[in-house]
C-alpha cells in the first residue's frame, strides 16, 4: 500500500477515518458530549467507511450506487 493514495476513494476513505480519529482523541481529552451522541457519531463514521469501501470493491458501475445511496443513509440518520 503506498502512503499517499492516489484515487479519489481511498483519499476519503482514509479522510473520513482520519476525522473518526481526530474526533475520538477531541472527546476523549475534553469529553463534552453524551454518550447517546457519542454512540451515534462513531456508528455514523464506522457505517460510512464501511460502505465506502464496498462502494470501492463493486465490480459494476450499476452496483456502486447502492453503497453510495447507505452512506448518505448513514449521514441522515445522524442529522435526524
Amino acid at each position: 500500500m503506498e502512503c499517499f493514495p492516489h484515487k479519489k476513494t481511498d483519499f476519503l476513505i482514509t479522510a473520513v477515518a482520519t476525522a473518526m480519529g481526530v474526533f475520538h482523541v477531541y472527546t476523549a481529552f475534553f469529553g463534552v458530549l453524551t454518550a447517546l451522541w457519542q454512540r451515534g457519531i462513531h456508528l455514523t463514521f464506522g457505517l460510512v467507511i464501511c460502505y465506502l469501501i464496498a462502494f470501492k470493491e463493486s465490480p459494476s458501475k450499476v452496483r456502486k450506487a447502492l453503497p453510495l445511496v447507505f452512506a448518505a443513509a448513514s449521514l441522515l440518520c445522524l442529522a435526524h
